[in-house]
């Protein structure tokens, strides 16, 4: 996990504490913003670097160190003052020095995957394209192309998001899939959690 500064991002921005939604990285989450904190934070971004991150809360309510950040690919304020936004995860990233006024921020730490040989995860990602197939035909509403899409992806830790993203549903198994930097266990833990999640339905 490279943990090296990026200049194309801020040190400190704006978060979202959000319990049970994840961010992937690479991946599209849509958001109604009706909190006031959160509409001045969303309106700052949208004028400024568009930039936010998602964080998520333990059951005691406190942020957990790490989250994912987004930028703002779309975004419409209604005559209610309300904003509709689009929010595509950019990376992972770890926070500190958290505060709650007048809305969540924190600083950042970028927390990019490491370079891999690619072909050293064959074996494991064949393993994960027969599950990704059992698992789309026991959808009705299977994303059109996802196989495609998905077998273009050459990063590993990539293709583990992007397919955590579209087919893992509970919330609990989402962020742990997030939370884990290494790339190898994390699609480990995704072919147990596709597996898991079909046996469910």
């Amino acid at each position: 996990m490279s943990t090296e500064p990026n200049p194309e991002f801020p040190d400190h921005i704006g978060l979202m504490v959000l319990p049970w939604v994840t961010l992937f990285p690479g991946c599209l989450l849509p958001l109604h913003i009706f909190e006031d904190r959160y509409r001045k934070m969303c309106s700052l971004a949208l004028s400024g670097n568009r930039v936010f991150a998602i964080a998520h809360s333990d059951e005691n309510g406190h942020c957990e160190p790490l989250g994912g950040l987004g930028i703002i690919r779309a975004g419409v304020t209604k005559d209610d003052g309300t904003i509709d936004i689009v929010l595509q995860g950019v990376t992972r990233v770890e926070f500190s020095q958290m505060e709650m006024k007048p809305y969540p921020q924190a600083d950042i730490q970028i927390l990019s995957d490491p370079q891999v040989d690619i072909e050293s995860f064959a074996p494991l990602r064949k393993k994960l394209l027969k599950s990704i197939q059992t698992s789309l035909k026991k959808m009705t509403d299977a994303p059109k192309g996802f196989m495609d899409f998905t077998d273009s992806i050459e990063a590993p830790g990539a293709y583990a998001d992007m397919v955590a993203s579209a087919l893992i549903t509970h919330p609990v198994r989402r962020r742990n899939i997030l939370r884990e930097l290494d790339i190898h266990k994390r699609m480990e833990l995704l072919l147990e959690y596709l597996l898991a999640e079909r046996k469910e339905k």
